[in-house]
């Protein structure tokens, strides 16, 4: 029996309509962009120069960028601003690109071989800031500060660290560890009280002060902790 032109064309779009069915459609999807800041100089005090050192360039070289930095003066009565940066990948609907952002606190303490107690690296909140006070003298000294967000579980923490805050603070700036004959002891410094670590001599190894409830110095010497309380208040 045989089959007219008519019903061929029938046929045809019949079968045509059920394959068009099975086809998915495609949908456009819109792919999100991520904002990422760009890495600015950031500090908790005012500061005379900034130094930028990339993170990804791994913790040795990292740590020998901040000894660097220790040794070069910037002038007399100025204050470094030391701010560590990260390498992040963005992408966008067209196109992925690198950019630098600012890290906290944990990049810091990652790249930094220390014995801090883990009830205090916890107490701390992201934002810190790693210097350089050069004196009127010359001398280049270094100082950290660090925010908390547990005033009490930072201020317990502390005292647990006192034994080993000598060697892993002068770690991070390539200072060569000193001897020290004495604990450290409680003074008053512009109305702060002061745990200070002192040599027998009665030289200053090693302090450390806060602030505020939510601001902690480290540093090795009082010039530094002056100028600082002077810049805050």
């Amino acid at each position: 029996m045989g089959i007219s032109s008519g019903a061929l064309v029938y046929l045809y779009q019949s079968n045509k309509k059920e394959v068009s069915s099975t086809i998915p459609e495609v949908t456009e999807v819109e792919i999100p962009i991520v904002t990422i800041t760009p890495a600015v100089a950031r500090s908790l005090i005012t500061a005379d120069t900034e130094k930028n050192i990339d993170t990804t360039a791994g913790s040795t070289a990292v740590l020998k960028t901040i000894a660097k930095e220790l040794e070069e003066t910037t002038g007399t009565d100025s204050i470094k601003n030391i701010y560590l940066t990260e390498k992040a990948t963005i992408f966008t609907k067209n196109e992925t690109g690198g950019i630098q952002q600012n890290t906290g606190i944990k990049k810091l303490l990652s790249v930094w071989s220390n014995k801090m107690p883990a009830l205090l690296s916890r107490s701390f909140s992201k934002e810190f800031m790693l210097g350089v006070y050069s004196s009127n003298s010359g001398r280049n000294m270094p100082f950290l500060i660090l925010t908390t967000n547990s005033y009490e579980q930072t201020f317990a923490g502390m005292f647990k660290w006192e034994n080993n805050i000598l060697s892993d603070f002068y770690k991070l700036f390539g200072l060569s560890t000193k001897q020290a004959t004495q604990s450290f002891r409680d003074y008053v410094i512009r109305g702060n009280d002061v745990r200070i670590l002192k040599n027998q001599n009665g030289e200053t190894l090693m302090l450390y002060s806060f602030i505020n409830k939510d601001m902690l110095v480290v540093t090795t010497n009082e010039e530094v902790l002056n100028k600082i309380l002077f810049k805050l208040k």
